[in-house]
């Protein structure tokens, strides 16, 4: 069904030539006229499109991306930054030091640090077709025809997106519990030495006491 969504999006969508960038490493920057990319690859506003990343890297006000291999979507708009993952591997390091792993076909969202010293941010989730298709086509600059080819291929890569969100989470729910579990036990362990060395301790008053 996923795959018929697709077809008639990109059949659909109106295509026009934008202009590109070379970044570093070779990888190409397809962007929106308000976005664009400083010299030392700091993320400004509007819509990116990341195209064949050997290895990158890219700052923005909340946090890193890190791609290898890989082509992602970007948009920064209104302090919220949003990350597609299109192919290969997609890290986020937020500036409050957690990571993020985003698999290919999946998007989040992030944006300033709150009260509690956290970054804002959304769910891991599989990228909405029907709003991410058009947002591409305003930024493709080639052929169409390449354009519509290069959205299935996209599509066949990431397979079936409802059965890999459901072993991400399951995953995410699997990590959860053993580092639970391990924190437990940490816990049970440190507890466990307290009881030793307490009675350690009372044995040696006994001893000191009664034991001449």
């Amino acid at each position: 069904m996923r795959m018929i969504i697709l077809f008639f999006l990109v059949m659909s969508v109106d295509v026009q030539v934008k202009a590109a960038g070379q970044l570093s490493g070779g990888a190409q920057h397809l962007h929106s006229d308000a976005g664009l990319i400083s010299g030392d690859d700091l993320l400004l506003s509007g819509d990116h499109w990341f195209r064949n990343t050997k290895k990158y890297s890219l700052q923005t006000p909340y946090g890193e991306i890190n791609s290898s291999h890989g082509d992602f979507f970007v948009r920064y708009e209104y302090k919220r930054v949003t990350v597609v993952n299109h192919l290969g591997e997609l890290k986020i390091t937020l500036r409050d030091g957690n990571v993020i792993q985003v698999p290919p076909g999946f998007e989040i969202w992030f944006s300033e640090i709150n009260k509690a010293k956290k970054n804002m941010m959304g769910f891991i989730k599989p990228v909405e077709l029907r709003e991410h298709v058009p947002a591409l086509a305003k930024l493709w600059n080639q052929d169409p025809k390449v354009f519509k080819a290069e959205m299935l291929k996209l599509q066949s890569h990431w397979g079936d997106r409802q059965t890999s969100a459901a072993n991400y989470y399951k995953g995410l729910a699997q990590r959860k519990i053993a580092s639970v579990q391990k924190e437990e036990g940490r816990v049970q362990s440190l507890k466990q030495r307290e009881i030793n060395r307490r009675e350690a301790n009372r044995k040696l008053m006994f001893e000191r006491t009664f034991g001449r």
